[in-house]
């Protein structure tokens, strides 16, 4: 898994909570798709960072604040990317709410 992360740089921004890698989805995400047979995509929207930190710091002190850990989520400039990324590369999600958005593979 090292040796994957390491030739495809995008993987430390999926994987890692706080990335040493600068790229972006436009940059990454394409050498992902194209190298790995990854079918499915999930996009947890609720995982956003900033969210998360609100949540957090209204919780403080009780149980649930660990519900919100945002070192769990995903920058928000990070999620619009990869979201506008895979409509660029995929086409529009399968399915999409609340809560995610669901791509997948186009048939060749």
């Amino acid at each position: 898994m090292d040796k994957r992360v390491e030739e495809l740089p995008f993987l430390q921004v999926i994987f890692e909570g706080r990335p040493k890698v600068d790229t972006t989805a436009a940059e990454g995400l394409g050498d992902v798709l194209r190298t790995l047979p990854v079918e499915v995509v999930v996009v947890h929207l609720r995982r956003e960072r900033e969210r998360l930190e609100a949540l957090h710091k209204q919780h403080l002190g009780t149980w649930q604040a660990r519900l919100y850990n945002p070192e769990k989520g995903t920058p928000r400039r990070v999620l619009d990317e990869t979201r506008a990324t895979l409509r660029e590369l995929w086409g529009a999600p399968w399915y999409t709410d609340d809560e995610v958005e669901i791509y997948g593979r186009p048939l060749e």
